[in-house]
């Protein structure tokens, strides 16, 4: 895989924004590790030698090599700078850490005692008082403690020790560290939906730095708050702030801009903090009992990732000091001991050179496991846990004092040890109890990662959602190859989202003018053209199909064979500690292999986890590139109104028999643009919908775009969109697509395991894109893939154009065609089967097995290729190419000899394709048509002739339509009429009213945040405090004096109600009830009556899992998960008889027939 340029002026930060670190570097959100050094890069290890030295002899300040360092490095220029200035005293920031570590530690202790003697009686009151839905939250005590909590916690945080305020207040143009309260209503998955709401664009390089240097990104906002100093070097740093002014469109330096800052830096230091979360009682009763019994230094590592989205887009930034990094200690046991910062001298992962042996190994170890900080990172999330224990100690004196009748603050009596020990039995029962039953859910399961311990091993949560993957892969790529009307319908879902809709224009001076599409689409009527396209539409899809069976199933293989292999090697790991200890036992988990002298020791486990994470990330590239290289949500139906571009997307290549770049890992970027500039004065662009918007925007901006991915990571892009994404909503149901749905679903799942893998064993300083060379990672990837999987790289292009007959190829085409009415019906289904049937083969055999044969060592094994041959039907050695080979009907060779099988007419979905694509080349025509008029007046006597002509045409056209409404024919919408009226309609919006000078920065950010408000988000269901599942309400017909029937095994029957039994008949095609209208929410109810829950994680399929099912497991083994796809949009839609069908036919294979249903149901 090539690097991924940057783009723009910001080339030195290419390998910086490596598709590797899927957006989240690290390296990019503390100065200390000096990243994307550019031409400084030769004079970088000078450079930390000469500050380490300074630092060193002047550990009271007067630091000034530093100081025109930062300078040189953008500090205090492009953002504004830190709390303490640009070059603070060592011995100052030692101070203030020291402090902020104490307060923290005693806030704690206070915090543990409270929890281990009264948490029983704090989760009784909590799982009483949330709020049920339809109850006042106004009037819910509950969240009305939770936010008044925030008042106190914001004073004491405030006005803190003196070391501490000494960084917290600026006192000439430095950054402060104060803070406001948070706003109840911000918006779900904060501060991401920040970001993605007011983002604008990146930073322009600085021009005026006189000396070599690296260039400065800095994001910039659709807000008055931007900040730049432009102002010379002499006097800097300077003792005043610079003025406010505007440049190109862009305000910087807004008087308010410190208030600002104020308003949200804790929903940026504290994000797991909200409202709308904690007032779910799941959430908040796991977080009281992890953080309330475990020491502090157990949550270092997962409260500075916290922080990163702040960290790296300059809400969050906290002291620069050179030469140091820091660990926390805690001594004794039990919590006995303190928790105290330790200063190390090192840079990043390197420690000082003048290191003894041992220190230096005792660093590496640190570093490896994650809990080696820069100093920046180590302030701000010491700040997060200042603000974190303040808060959860106010709330929790709150719910004591008012509710329990109890006083922590002045005295608490403790319980017996022995009484203690049965609070925290019984408190952790609950809370593992409702995890257990109420996290099925991919979304809740990931929502309620920040409130618990931090893991110690692999969540074996990811090997089950791989499993389940795997299967949905298995099944999707057999109805590929055995069902003509699938296989085409994924080609045409491609051709909807193509690129190729992506609106052309020569400059960008009116981009809300009409556009001209891709050749391929805009001249799509014509044969030759229409064939071009295909090739890139089969290699989409047939890649795809065969690289995510692939994926899925390595993915979960490797991991497997991973975490077996940790097991083996170390004795202690993946045990978790069940006592009422503080957790500090844990910091030794999970184990250290990556240092130099663990490698030394565990030189295969090193290997196999390089291996796997490389492949993980590799995989989830693959994902990305469908946004940033095939642009699937611009080309897609409701999003393309969004983009243009200069000229074309992507140069066509020149192959003569497809022009389409054909790689997709190697593929060159899409270059295209945003019409949203300003989303709140575009609402028009929308359809009114800011939700289209601000969607658009998240892939746009922070997954497409390499650079300011960085800003956020692609993980929070994807779970954002992943969640909003399940809302049943009206408008967001046309936003998703279901192609859209799977590669968000995918790119969720691999972004978010990455970045678990990393928590448990950081790696990125190994594996970056500026750490390691790309030789490097191939190697990782091959290894990785070696055996269980085809090499994706090496079959990146996908070339079957010259290898698989072109015969074949036009016998698919030709199905195409007319399925789309480009040519009259002549091939069947049957027919269809066979021809596709003939395409599996000569893939296998001229284009799978010769590419995979070509990587030798690195490829993989028959028992990988068998696999792929049986979700195929086909092997390459059956179907073997003739030139005089003539049509063959599958399913009369099926059938077997003399078996007359009845003609299967195709299907006519897409049969009006053709009629509108040629009515669109007429409108496209006669666009062009009549600008040339506006530039050549006709004369007179030819204005007559065209007037006598258009006369004649429409006659012909009516009496054409006439004779096509008679026969039956399809019917073009021009000739119908009414829905190109209705799309005219939709275009001819009025534009926005909105004046430039428009006062909206006056207005508070919660005011325009309500306005792209997102839905509410799907809530966990809550579980009664005894954990009791209530009683069934008996049916009428249970409550009838006669017995029920016994089912095999000798108790009764169960009995399901009318509604559900209705739903399985329709499914099942039982007597006629194939037609009934199904929805998929009345599947999952009928699913919910045989003891199925849903527990899928998104995207097209959904899974069930056996919970409370009326026979044995031996009944039906097959029947543990059953994988069902799921109707795109509103889940009350009536699904079309073929999904339904579908259903049914599924439910079947996994044995769970409506016969054996009838075995222990009966109909109520």
């Amino acid at each position: 895989m090539p690097d991924i340029p940057a783009g723009g002026h910001f080339a030195h930060y290419a390998s910086e924004a490596h598709a590797i670190y899927l957006g989240k570097n690290r390296r990019l959100a503390d100065p200390v590790f000096f990243p994307a050094p550019g031409p400084f890069e030769q004079t970088l290890g000078m450079a930390q030698r000469m500050v380490a030295r300074e630092v060193d002899e002047h550990p009271d300040g007067g630091l000034q090599y530093i100081q025109e360092l930062a300078w040189i490095w953008g500090i205090g220029r492009h953002s504004r700078l830190p709390p303490g200035g640009p070059a603070p005293s060592l011995n100052d920031y030692e101070k203030a850490m020291k402090a902020m570590s104490t307060e923290v530690y005693q806030t704690w202790k206070r915090i543990q005692t409270l929890v281990r003697n009264h948490e029983d009686e704090i989760q009784t009151w909590v799982v009483g008082a949330y709020p049920r839905s339809g109850t006042d939250r106004a009037k819910n005590p509950l969240v009305n403690l939770l936010k008044a909590s925030w008042l106190p916690t914001v004073q004491e945080f405030n006005n803190c020790h003196p070391d501490i305020r000494k960084f917290m207040e600026n006192r000439n143009v430095e950054s402060d560290f104060q803070v406001d309260a948070p706003d109840g209503r911000l918006p779900p998955k904060f501060p991401f939906s920040y970001i993605n709401l007011f983002f604008k664009k990146s930073g322009e390089a600085d021009s005026q730095m006189q000396i070599p240097t690296r260039e400065h990104y800095a994001a910039v906002y659709r807000l008055p708050f931007n900040f730049f100093d432009h102002r010379a070097s002499k006097d800097w740093p300077h003792p005043t702030e610079h003025q406010m002014f505007i440049k190109n469109g862009d305000m910087y330096n807004h008087p308010d801009s410190r208030a600002w800052f104020r308003r949200f830096r804790l929903s940026f230091l504290v994000p797991n903090l909200t409202l709308s979360e904690l007032e779910n009682p799941i959430r908040l009763l796991s977080f009281i009992h992890a953080r309330g019994r475990q020491h502090p230094s157990v949550f270092a590592k997962a409260d500075n990732d916290m922080t990163y989205i702040g960290r790296r887009t300059s809400f969050l930034t906290g002291p620069f000091i050179g030469n140091r990094m820091v660990s926390f200690e805690h001594s004794g046991s039990d919590s006995s001991g303190d928790f105290q910062p330790r200063l190390w001298r090192g840079w990043g992962g390197k420690s000082d050179r003048g290191c003894d042996r041992a220190v230096a190994e005792e660093y590496a170890d640190l570093w490896h496991r994650g809990q080696l900080f820069g100093t920046a990172e180590a302030w701000v999330m010491l700040q997060g846990q200042r603000a974190t224990y303040l808060y959860l100690w106010n709330l929790l004196t709150a719910i004591a004092a008012t509710e329990l009748k109890l006083n922590p603050r002045t005295s608490l009596t403790p319980r017996p040890p022995q009484e203690q020990q049965q609070v925290f039995t019984a408190a952790r029962e609950l809370v593992a109890s409702q995890q257990s039953r109420y996290l099925n859910r991919w979304m809740d399961y990931t929502r309620q990662q920040l409130y618990i311990s931090p893991p110690t091993a692999i969540d074996h949560r990811f090997l089950s959602e791989l499993q389940n993957k795997v299967e949905i892969a298995e099944t999707h790529l057999q109805d590929l190859f055995s069902d003509p009307g699938y296989f085409f319908d994924r080609i045409h879902e491609l051709w909807d989202h193509h690129w190729g809709h992506i609106g052309m224009k020569n400059d960008a001076t009116n981009p809300d003018e009409s556009d001209e599409k891709a050749s391929y689409l805009e001249q799509y009527a014509d044969e030759k053209t229409r064939h071009v396209l295909y090739f890139d539409l089969i290699r989409g899809v047939v890649r795809r199909s065969i690289f995510e069976f692939y994926m899925w199933h390595s993915i979960h293989s490797r991991l497997l064979e991973f975490d077996n292999a940790m097991k083996d090697e170390f004795e202690d790991y993946g045990k978790g500690d069940d006592s009422d200890s503080d957790g500090t036992n844990l910091l030794q988990q999970p184990p250290v292999f990556l240092s130099p002298q663990k490698q030394l020791q565990h030189g295969s486990i090193s290997d196999k986890y390089l291996a796997l994470i490389v492949m993980v990330r590799y995989h989830a590239v693959f994902f990305v590139n469908e946004f940033r290289k095939k642009g699937i949500h611009a080309g897609s139906p409701h999003m393309r109104d969004f983009v243009y571009s200069i000229g074309q997307a992507q140069k066509p290549t020149p192959d003569r028999i497809c022009n389409i770049v054909k790689e997709h890992y190697g593929a060159p970027d899409l270059k295209h643009r945003s019409k949203l500039r300003e989303l709140w004065r575009d609402l028009s662009k929308v359809g009114g919908n800011s939700m289209r918007g601000t969607m658009f925007a998240a892939i746009d901006n922070f997954i497409v775009n390499a650079l300011d991915g960085t800003n956020t990571g692609i993980k929070d892009a994807a779970a954002l969109l992943q969640e909003v994404s399940q809302i049943q909503n009206e408008d967001l149901k046309d936003i998703f697509t279901e192609l859209l749905d799977d590669t968000i679903d995918g790119l969720d799942l691999l972004s978010t395991l990455a970045d678990h893998l990393e928590y448990l064993w950081p790696a990125m300083d190994v594996v970056g894109g500026a750490d390691a060379t790309e030789a490097d990672r191939r190697k990782w990837f091959d290894a990785g893939s070696k055996g269980v999987s085809i090499n994706f790289l090496n079959f990146d292009a996908f070339d079957f154009d010259g290898k698989v007959p072109m015969k074949r190829l036009k016998r698919l085409f030709l199905f195409f065609d007319e399925l789309q009415g480009f040519k009259q019906e002549s091939v069947s289904v049957g027919h269809a089967k066979g021809d596709l049937r003939r395409f599996g083969a000569s893939l296998l055999r001229k284009l799978i097995y010769p590419v995979n044969e070509a990587a030798k060592d690195n490829k993989a094994n028959q028992e990988a290729i068998a696999r792929l041959e049986r979700a195929m039907n086909v092997t390459g050695d059956e179907y073997i190419y003739h030139d005089r080979e003539k049509p063959f009907n599958l399913d009369e060779e099926e059938a077997g000899s003399g078996v007359t099988v009845p003609l299967v007419d195709q299907p006519k979905s897409y049969r009006n394709i053709a009629a509108r694509e040629r009515q669109l080349a007429k409108e496209r025509r006669a666009k062009k048509d009549a600008f040339i008029e506006q530039l050549i007046e006709p004369s007179k006597e030819e204005a007559a002739k065209a007037k006598k002509r258009e006369k004649k045409k429409a006659r012909r056209k009516d009496k054409a339509r006439r004779r096509k409404l008679a026969s039956g024919d399809p019917v073009s919408e021009d000739e119908e009429g009414d829905e190109d009226e209705e799309m005219t309609g939709e275009q001819q919006q009025p534009p926005s009213t909105a004046a430039p000078n428009d006062p909206r920065w006056e207005e508070s950010l919660h005011a325009m945040l309500h306005q792209f408000q997102l839905p509410s988000l799907p809530e966990t269901r809550i579980l009664s405090l005894s954990g009791a599942q209530p009683a069934p309400t008996p049916s009428s017909s249970t409550s009838s004096s006669k017995p029920l029937p016994k089912a095999p095994d000798g108790r009764p029957k169960r009995v399901m109600k009318k509604r559900e039994w209705a739903t399985m008949e329709a499914i099942y095609g039982i007597h006629g009830s194939a037609n009934a209208a199904v929805s998929y929410a009345q599947l999952r109810a009928m699913m919910s009556a045989l003891g199925y829950e849903e527990v899928g994680r998104g995207g097209s399929h959904m899974s069930y899992s056996r919970v409370d099912v009326r026979w044995p497991h031996s009944a039906l083994p097959k029947g543990e998960t059953i994988q069902l796809a799921r109707t795109h949009g509103k889940d009350r839609a009536v699904a079309a008889k073929g999904k339904s069908r579908d259903w049914g036919r599924r439910l079947c294979e996994r044995g769970l027939t409506f016969e054996f249903v009838k075995q222990w149901f009966v109909k109520g």
